[in-house]
């Protein structure tokens, strides 16, 4: 399979799917992820800024001279904690949409390729 001609959207949802049916095997026991360096990512594109290497500590991107720290989570308090799977499943709702502390990035597969 050559994942080289696949845009970074087709390779997020192969992903996606992959982790799944691991899960579904048994193979992996928990839905972790790369939401950190995905979330970095978003925000660098988001404001145009540059992201750091590992090496140096307190920040992640750098937008011109001002230095944010991204944190991520797959969790929110608008979804309750399912036993399950030991965590919060969450669905894009129109009740999280409208939420006060939801921002919209509008991305395009351009964006995300380049």
């Amino acid at each position: 399979m050559d994942l080289s001609k696949l845009t970074v959207r087709e390779l997020l949802a192969l992903w996606a799917a992959s982790l799944r049916e691991l899960r579904d095997r048994r193979v992996v026991r928990t839905f972790n992820n790369p939401i950190a360096d995905i979330a970095e990512e978003l925000v660098a594109l988001h404001y145009g800024g540059e992201r750091g290497t590992f090496v140096q500590k307190s920040w992640d991107v750098k937008v011109g001279e001002e230095l944010i720290q991204v944190k991520a989570l797959r969790r929110n308090e608008l979804f309750s904690h399912n036993a399950h799977v030991n965590g919060r499943i969450i669905r894009l709702t129109a009740r999280l949409l409208s939420h006060p502390a939801v921002e919209e990035v509008p991305l395009s597969d351009a964006a995300l390729d380049a």
